[in-house]
């Protein structure tokens, strides 16, 4: 499943008071995210490390949020934007990260190259999703 149906399937499980629901769509929305920063290379340890850290926070703050709502045992439709807008925001952190890595690795290949030009690529090959294993359509 992906991660904003995870997110949006953890806030319904919340307000049928399903915690193990919740916690289920919350780890495994976790490990979507750790797989794909580990596949992710190009990026260092330590701007991993950052992202890592920052979803992890945010999945605490997603957590209090699901309490709040299975105590309630209401599901508004706000409180489910605010939880699903958690995926978006970690998909464009991780994007904006990739996207720096890959400009910085250009620019220091023209740099070894004794090219004083700017270096510009085909955004598409840096913005690639999985659902066609990396190849153009």
């Amino acid at each position: 499943p992906k991660v904003t149906d995870l997110l949006l399937s953890s806030v319904r499980s919340a307000a049928r008071r399903d915690e193990d629901g919740a916690r289920s769509s919350l780890r495994t929305v976790q490990e979507k995210h750790e797989s794909c920063l580990h596949d992710l290379t190009v990026l260092s340890e330590g701007t991993r490390r950052r992202l890592r850290e920052g979803i992890a926070s945010d999945l605490e703050d997603v957590r209090g949020i699901l309490r709040t709502v299975g105590l309630m045992k209401w599901q508004a439709a706000r409180v489910s934007e605010l939880v699903s807008g958690f995926g978006e925001l970690w998909s464009a952190r991780i994007l904006t990260a990739l996207l720096r890595a890959r400009a910085e690795d250009r620019r220091r290949r023209v740099r070894q190259r004794g090219g004083h030009r700017r270096s510009y690529g085909d955004g598409y090959d840096d913005v690639v999703g999985s659902e066609n294993n990396g190849q153009r359509s």
